[in-house]
């Protein structure tokens, strides 16, 4: 049968949750590597 749409929202919810973490991830080991 279909998948319900709240699987599709809970995946997409994670998967915007990691690249969120992985950009703060990234912009404050930038600022580290600025100011050290």
């Amino acid at each position: 049968g279909p998948v319900p749409l709240s699987f599709y929202q809970l995946v997409r919810m994670y998967a915007l949750d990691i690249g969120h973490n992985m950009l703060i991830g990234s912009i404050s080991s930038s600022i580290n590597n600025l100011t050290s």
